[in-house]
């Protein structure tokens, strides 16, 4: 009788043990962790950049997580922000940097700990009056984003974005862009592998920017708008509307996702 009872007692103590439970890698089967702030690839991040765009009113997609802007509107030799923290798996962070004049130049961005962001094709200079340029960087958790020129530049502006579940390997292809003037900007065709993110960075003197037909408007500073469109393979125009004729730039990039 004895053997019964502490058969009925050991029982028990099992069959709770697997109700309690206990997941050592947590809810999301994770570890937990939102990223080592030892890395030296990564900062844990903190406060949004002045200005951080709102993403209300954007549709979600499959790989956008979050973005924002910054701005100076005088001189100034530097610009820095932060994202904020990020979640997500296999992110890359695109920054588009506009400014006015075609004196100055980037000569770097980077993180707090000093490591590199890689441009995305080339510097693009128009009329006199405006250049702009994208840098990327792969990422797994929020960082601190640091422009830095050559000499003190004019009215600088910063748009971001970050996407997730990119390919790590051949994360971004077919970097270009275009310029003209107008209200209407098109960056002219572009071929797109399947299943592509579409992310275009316009930049002018006009008071605003709109994304074009199609495109998820994600942050809008100054005369500027950064887009993104997911799409199938072909042949694809990033546009945008200008609230008024102006000069203005487009650069625009691929993300391939895995």
């Amino acid at each position: 009788m004895m053997v019964v009872m502490w058969a009925v007692i050991i029982l028990g103590l099992i069959a709770g043990c697997g109700r309690v439970g206990f997941d050592p890698l947590g809810d999301d089967g994770t570890t937990g962790e939102s990223g080592d702030a030892s890395d030296p690839n990564v900062d844990a991040g903190g406060s949004s950049g002045s200005g951080g765009g709102s993403d209300s009113g954007t549709m979600p997609t499959t790989h956008y997580v979050s973005g924002g802007t910054s701005s100076n509107g005088g001189m100034a030799s530097s610009l820095t922000t932060m994202t904020g923290p990020l979640t997500g798996t296999n992110m890359v962070l695109v920054v588009a940097i506009h400014w006015r004049d075609t004196t100055s130049s980037v000569t770097t961005v980077q993180d707090s700990f000093g490591n590199g962001f890689s441009m995305a094709g080339s510097m693009a200079r128009y009329n006199a009056q405006q250049s702009q340029v994208l840098w990327v960087k792969r990422i797994t958790a929020g960082t601190t984003i640091n422009v830095l020129f050559d000499q003190p530049a004019a009215g600088i502006s910063v748009k971001w974005a970050a996407y997730r579940d990119i390919d790590q390997t051949m994360w971004f292809f077919g970097p270009r862009s275009a310029s003209g003037t107008g209200t209407a900007v098109d960056s002219g065709a572009m071929m797109l592998p399947p299943g592509s993110v579409l992310v275009a960075a316009v930049g002018s003197r006009a008071p605003s920017a709109s994304a074009g037909p199609g495109f998820t408007e994600r942050q809008k500073v100054g005369g500027g708008v950064l887009e993104d469109l997911e799409t199938g393979s072909g042949s694809l125009n990033a546009t945008a509307t200008l609230s008024s004729s102006n000069d203005w730039i487009i650069h625009l990039v691929a993300l391939h996702p895995q």
